[in-house]
């Protein structure tokens, strides 16, 4: 009995010691520090339909979900949010006409700084925003800068029907387009999109050819 006993237990440990490890991660500020890592962003806790967004990890997680096809997740600010300085870490939320951003994101009045991103056209903390989202209550502090060719702002551009919903947005960071259509909270409206802005500021420097301006490009 005994005998069987001990050939039952090496049988289990050789069955444990065949499974396959978990990776282990080691997160700072939500991005892995791991070489060759294959999760980069640290994934957010889900409460209800929200995601809890603690830090720029978890932020570029939300991002990459948004990628991948689930444009209308929802995510708030837990906290503050200090991108550190790493110039391009943030991937625009909603980055193509095929991936435009349609949840809600609500800062919850918390700031986010260091974000210092530079690309090309349409090019924000989000980039395609259409009718159903809505985008609130946070600010980018005087530590922030996006800047590219055209349709450039805290959010570069809205797209398609419907109504987007914009409150509560303060950029005091720097907004530059190299072309046209820079605005400190959104870059340029394109095709029906109806836009309801209400209690946004802009204190920082807005920079563009025509159709830039303090708040918005171009909405006609």
């Amino acid at each position: 009995m005994r005998k069987k006993l001990r050939l039952f237990l090496l049988a289990l440990l050789g069955m444990i010691g065949s499974l396959p490890l978990q990776a282990q991660h080691t997160y700072e500020n939500g991005i892995c520090t791991d070489e060759e890592c294959t999760d980069p962003y640290e994934k957010p806790d889900l409460e209800g339909d929200w995601y809890i967004l603690k830090n720029a990890g978890n932020v570029e997680w939300f991002s990459k979900q948004i990628a991948s096809g689930e444009l209308t997740l929802n995510a708030k600010l837990d906290c503050d949010i200090d991108f550190q300085r790493i110039e391009n870490l943030h991937s625009p939320i909603g980055p193509n006409t095929g991936r435009k951003f349609n949840g809600t994101f609500d800062g919850q009045g918390h700031v986010i700084r260091n974000l210092e991103l530079t690309g090309e056209n349409k090019i924000g903390l989000f980039s395609y925003v259409t009718g159903g989202a809505y985008v609130k209550n946070f600010i980018l502090d005087s530590s922030c800068s996006i800047s590219g060719g055209s349709y450039v702002g805290t959010i570069g551009c809205t797209i398609g029907n419907g109504s987007v919903n914009i409150e509560g947005i303060g950029m005091e960071g720097t907004v530059t387009a190299s072309s046209v259509n820079a605005g400190g909270i959104l870059g340029c409206r394109l095709d029906n999109t109806a836009i309801l802005m209400s209690d946004c500021y802009v204190t920082g420097k807005v920079i563009g050819g025509s159709e830039s301006a303090a708040m918005a490009g171009w909405v006609g």
